[in-house]
């Protein structure tokens, strides 16, 4: 989503897009691969040159079940908020205060006009995505011997006796 900054009016704005997944070429980079349209509401204040940006983002990223390992789809819904101020600002401040102090600050910045805020959907998506997403909260997993999916049925390995044991060979002895 990209907002023209001088065309548009101070105040209070709503703008609201969905978007192919193919249009986040930043998403590759992150290691998310999106599998919906990417929906984004946004609710920008503009004061002067500086945008406040609010925003809402509603997709599904593709993964891998962490126990069962299968394919599955994750709805995401997430929000950001940012501060958009000219590239310019960021030269100025640099060099009043100190290339450190201006980097602490949060702040993003937009060049010729337009504020892109396809990095900030990226990473809010990346970081409202869980880190080990599960097909259903229920899942079984695989067998730690054959490896099969335990979710569609058992598999006939031996669990008794030294099953679950894997430090049993350590320190020359049987572990009981």
């Amino acid at each position: 989503m990209k907002i023209a900054v001088p065309s548009l009016p101070a105040g209070r704005h709503v703008f609201r897009s969905v978007t192919r997944a193919s249009e986040y070429p930043a998403a590759a980079g992150s290691g998310l691969r999106f599998c919906e349209p990417v929906g984004v509401e946004a609710v920008v204040n503009k004061m002067g040159e500086e945008l406040f940006v609010a925003a809402t983002v509603t997709t599904a990223i593709e993964g891998e079940c962490a126990r069962c390992v299968e394919p599955i789809q994750v709805p995401v819904l997430t929000t950001f908020e940012a501060l958009y101020v000219p590239v310019r600002e960021r030269e100025e401040a640099t060099s009043r205060t100190g290339r450190a102090e201006v980097e602490s600050q949060r702040l993003l910045y937009y060049d010729n006009g337009v504020a892109d805020l396809g990095d900030e959907i990226v990473e809010a998506v990346s970081l409202a995505a869980p880190m080990k997403p599960l097909c259903r909260p229920d899942c079984r997993g695989l067998c730690p011997s054959c490896g099969k999916n335990l979710n569609a049925g058992e598999c006939g390995c031996r669990r008794g006796g030294e099953f679950g044991k894997p430090f049993r060979g350590l320190f020359g002895g049987t572990v009981k």
